[in-house]
């Protein structure tokens, strides 16, 4: 069963298995445990290249470990069962195009994207325009940014401390050094704001410069 991991916290699952025809397996937030050493991080999963060994790796590295914050809900039965069991008639919402600046827009992708919409209303499904308008709130990326360079920051310092030496700007990717930058820059209340934003909710916080949210 060839697997590969992948973490997808940037796109590290959906861009391998879109360019090289293989199967990205993204779980929901809270899935794949990062227990016991770790309670948050980057959610993980894997390419494969088959549906049944998605589910097969799916079954393994869902387990629940001690320390974490929360659970994904349970799921009813092994996922390897589900391959090729009938799922009835879903209600499947499709987006071809960004609802954001900065954002890639491809004939081509939109063109792919309109023919597995066929597809799936040829297997009886019902299928129609539709997405998530959380997906596209503008405040997400200066918060995930924010997180990922936290992440960023402390993951770098945790090799530093294996290897018993710094890590120098110039022995790593130049975005990774700016995220290292704006990691050691950051203040404690604007991280836990942006976390706070990412897993809760919206209801404006202004301090420091940095917008975050609350409940």
């Amino acid at each position: 069963m060839p697997v590969a991991h992948a973490t997808d916290g940037a796109g590290s699952i959906r861009i391998p298995a879109s360019e090289c025809g293989l199967v990205g397996l993204k779980p929901t937030r809270g899935r794949v445990s990062w227990g016991p050493l770790i309670g948050e991080a980057w959610a993980g999963g894997a390419v494969t290249r088959t549906v049944r060994d998605a589910a097969g790796v799916l079954d393994v590295i869902s387990k629940r470990m001690p320390g974490e914050p929360y659970y994904a809900p349970p799921l009813p039965r092994l996922l390897v069962r589900e391959v090729g069991a009938d799922p009835g008639r879903l209600r499947i919402g499709v987006l071809d195009r960004p609802d954001a600046e900065g954002l890639v827009d491809d004939p081509q992708c939109r063109a792919l994207v309109a023919g597995a919409a066929r597809l799936l209303e040829s297997l009886g499904h019902h299928v129609e325009q539709s997405a998530p308008a959380a997906m596209f709130e503008p405040e997400f990326t200066g918060h995930f940014d924010t997180l990922i360079a936290a992440d960023a920051e402390a993951t770098f310092q945790a090799f530093e401390r294996l290897l018993g030496h710094p890590i120098g700007d110039e022995e790593i990717e130049p975005r990774n050094a700016a995220y290292r930058r704006a990691g050691r820059a950051l203040g404690a209340v604007a991280y836990l704001g942006s976390r706070m934003w990412l897993g809760c909710g919206r209801g404006a916080w202004r301090t420091g410069g940095t917008t975050m949210t609350y409940w």
